[in-house]
C-alpha cells in the first residue's frame, strides 16, 4: 500500500483497495459516520441558521429550492453527496426535500419544507375530518393541522401588504338578440341557430356565461365584417375573383404601401357599413352638447352669490333658475334644447340595425383587447362610447361608474395619481404579453376562490375564518405556483384550446348574403326589430346633460 502512495497513484485508487480490506471497512464508515455527523449537527445549529430552520410567514412565502440545495452543499458537502448518490438524481428539489424530513427527526426546528407542505395540503382541501394533515405530520412530511391553520393566519399580513366589457356585452343581447326574430335571415338569433350555439340564451344570462356569449358576438362580428368587405370588393363569395380593390398586385409593394392600401379599404368598409355615409350623430351629439356648455356658462355668469338671485340683463332678479330660463326664453327668445321626439325616417333599417351591431361590436373588441394589453388611452377613450351605451340601455350603476372613472382621470386627481389610475386598471396573472385582465375581474377570481373555501369549511366557518381564508388563500396559491415551477411541473388550467370557429363563420356569412343584408334598401326592416335606430341617435342629451351636472355637483362635495 505505501508503495502506491510513494508512486503516487490516485487516493481513489487506493482507498477501493483499502475498502477491500474489513477492518478498515468498518473504521471508514464509522469515520463517515461520524463526519455527516458534525455535518448535521452543524446544519441544525442556530449559529448561523440553516434556511431550512426558517418557519416565518417571509420564509415560506420565498421559498427557494436552489438556494437551499446550494447552502446544503456548501455546509455540508458529505451529507449532501450521500444523498445526491442515494436517490441518483441531481434536482435541488429531491435533494431538499429527503434532507428536510431527515434533518426534522434531529431537530423539530428544521420545519421549513414541512410548513410548506402544510399550505399546500390546506390549499388543496385536504381537511381535518379526514386526518389527512395529521397522518403526513406524523410521517414527517408535514406539520399538523393548529400550526397550518397558525402560519395560514400569519401569511394574512403578506396579502394585506400586496393588496366593462360586461357591459357591452348585455348592451348588445339587449338591443340586438331576441328569441322572437329567429325566422328573421341575418339576426343574431336566427344565426345563433344557424351554427347551434345552444349555450348563448341572451341578456339574462350573459354574466353568468359570460365565454360563450362573448365568443358568438365575436364570431358574428367577423362574419359581418367578411360579408361588408366582400360588398365593397364585388365578390360574390370567398372563393370569387374582386371586381375591386384586387389584392393580386399587392405582393409588388413596399410593406408601408400595403399598410396604406389595408387602411384604405378598411376606411371604405367603415364609411359604408359602419358610418352609413351621411349619418353624423355623433358630431350632432357634440354640437349640441357644445351649444348646452355655452348656455350653462352664459347662466352661470348671471348669477350673482352674494344675493344669491339671478339677474338678467334687463335687470330683473329672480330666485329660481327655472323661472328665469322662462324669463330668457319669453322676453329674450333664447332657445333652451330639449328632448322632442324625432319622425321616423324612411331608410334602409336592416342598415341601420346591421350598423349599429357592428359599432358596439367592435366597440366591445377593442375594449377587451385593451383590457388584454393594458392599454390605458383605449379603456378611458372607451368608457366615454360606454357610458353612452350605458344612458341608452337604462344601466344606471354602469353609467355612474364609467363617469366617475373619468372624472377621478380628467379633473380630480393630481397628474401623476392620474396617470397611474389610468395605466394601472388591469393585472396580469401569467406574465404573457396579452395576458392581462381588468382588477373587478381579478376581484372576481379570488371571491370565488374564497367562496370555494368557504364552502369546505361547511358549517363550521365564523367570520373570523372566514377573514382568514380570504386573506391568505391569495399568498398559498402563489406558494404552491412556485413549488410547482421549481419542481418543473406543466401548469394546467391555464388556458382553453382554441375551437375552430372558420366553418361557423362561413355558415353566419352565407346566411347573411343571402339575406341581402349588406345591401341598401330603403323601407325595409325586421319585424320584430322596427323603427331601428342608430345607438348614438338614442342618446337623450337633454337629460342626460342634467344628469351629468347633478353628478358634477355631488362630486363636488363627495369625491374631493
Amino acid at each position: 500500500m505505501m508503495v502506491g502512495i510513494v508512486r503516487g497513484k490516485k487516493p481513489e485508487v487506493i482507498l477501493n483497495k483499502l475498502m477491500n480490506v474489513k477492518n478498515f471497512r468498518e473504521k471508514a464508515v464509522k469515520v463517515l459516520s461520524r463526519c455527516v455527523k458534525e455535518e448535521c449537527k452543524l446544519l441544525c445549529s442556530k449559529n448561523n441558521p440553516l434556511i431550512l430552520r426558517g418557519s416565518t410567514t417571509e420564509d415560506i412565502h420565498s421559498t427557494d429550492f436552489l438556494k437551499i440545495a446550494n447552502e446544503l452543499k456548501e455546509k455540508a458537502p458529505v451529507f449532501s453527496q450521500m444523498l445526491k448518490d442515494t436517490m441518483n438524481t441531481t434536482k435541488p428539489v429531491g435533494l431538499v426535500s429527503s434532507a428536510a424530513v431527515i434533518l426534522h427527526h434531529r431537530n423539530h426546528n428544521m420545519s421549513l419544507i414541512r410548513h410548506v407542505v402544510g399550505q399546500l395540503l390546506d390549499y388543496g382541501r385536504a381537511t381535518d375530518e379526514t386526518q389527512t394533515i395529521d397522518l403526513l405530520r406524523c410521517l414527517g412530511f408535514s406539520v399538523g393541522c393548529s400550526a397550518t391553520h397558525k402560519k395560514q393566519v400569519s401569511l394574512i399580513d403578506i396579502q394585506k401588504k400586496k393588496t366593462e366589457s360586461t357591459l357591452l356585452c348585455q348592451f348588445i343581447y339587449q338591443e340586438f338578440y331576441k328569441p322572437s326574430s329567429s325566422f328573421e335571415q341575418g339576426t343574431l338569433y336566427h344565426l345563433r341557430n344557424v351554427i347551434h350555439r345552444e349555450d348563448v340564451t341572451g341578456k339574462d344570462e350573459v354574466v353568468r356565461a359570460y365565454r360563450a356569449h362573448y365568443a358568438f358576438v365575436e364570431d358574428a362580428l367577423d362574419a359581418f365584417i367578411l360579408g361588408a368587405t366582400m360588398d365593397v370588393m364585388g365578390l360574390n363569395d370567398l372563393n370569387g375573383s374582386p371586381q375591386q380593390w384586387n389584392p393580386s398586385i399587392l405582393s409588388m409593394y413596399s410593406n408601408k404601401k400595403q399598410l396604406s392600401w389595408l387602411r384604405n379599404l378598411a376606411e371604405t368598409v367603415i364609411n359604408k357599413h359602419i358610418n352609413l355615409q351621411g349619418t353624423t350623430h355623433l358630431q350632432d351629439l357634440v354640437e349640441e352638447a357644445a351649444k348646452l356648455d355655452s348656455q350653462t356658462d352664459m347662466l352661470h355668469s348671471m348669477f350673482d352669490a352674494a344675493i344669491n338671485q339671478y339677474i338678467c340683463t334687463c335687470q330683473k332678479k329672480y330666485n329660481k333658475i327655472g323661472h328665469f330660463k322662462r324669463h330668457l326664453e319669453k322676453e329674450h327668445y333664447w332657445h333652451f334644447p330639449t328632448a322632442a321626439p324625432k319622425e321616423p325616417k324612411k331608410e334602409d333599417k336592416v342598415a341601420v340595425w346591421r350598423s349599429s351591431f357592428m359599432k358596439a361590436a367592435l366597440i366591445l373588441r377593442d375594449t377587451c383587447d385593451a383590457y388584454e394589453m393594458g392599454d390605458g388611452n383605449r379603456i378611458f377613450l372607451n368608457a366615454k362610447f360606454e357610458m353612452l351605451y350605458a344612458n341608452v340601455a337604462g344601466h344606471t350603476k354602469y353609467q355612474l361608474w364609467l363617469w366617475r372613472m373619468m372624472a377621478y382621470e380628467q379633473a380630480i386627481l393630481t397628474p401623476k395619481q392620474a396617470f397611474e389610475y389610468k395605466w394601472n386598471t388591469t393585472a396580469n396573472l401569467n406574465g404573457t404579453i396579452d395576458g392581462n385582465i381588468p382588477n373587478d375581474t381579478l376581484v372576481d377570481i379570488c371571491v370565488q376562490l374564497v367562496k370555494k373555501k368557504i364552502k369546505e369549511q361547511d358549517s363550521n366557518f365564523t367570520f373570523d375564518s372566514a377573514k382568514n381564508t380570504a386573506l391568505s388563500c391569495q399568498i398559498q396559491d402563489e406558494l404552491r405556483e412556485s413549488n410547482r415551477h421549481q419542481v418543473s411541473i406543466k401548469p394546467f388550467g391555464k388556458s382553453r384550446t382554441k375551437a375552430r370557429k372558420s366553418s361557423d363563420i362561413n355558415l353566419m356569412l352565407t346566411e347573411l348574403m343571402a339575406g341581402n343584408i349588406f345591401k341598401n334598401i330603403q323601407g325595409r326592416q325586421f319585424k320584430n326589430f322596427k323603427n331601428m335606430k342608430d345607438v348614438f341617435e338614442k342618446v337623450n342629451l337633454h337629460k342626460l346633460y342634467i344628469w351629468i351636472s347633478k353628478q358634477k355637483k355631488r362630486a363636488s362635495y363627495e369625491m374631493m
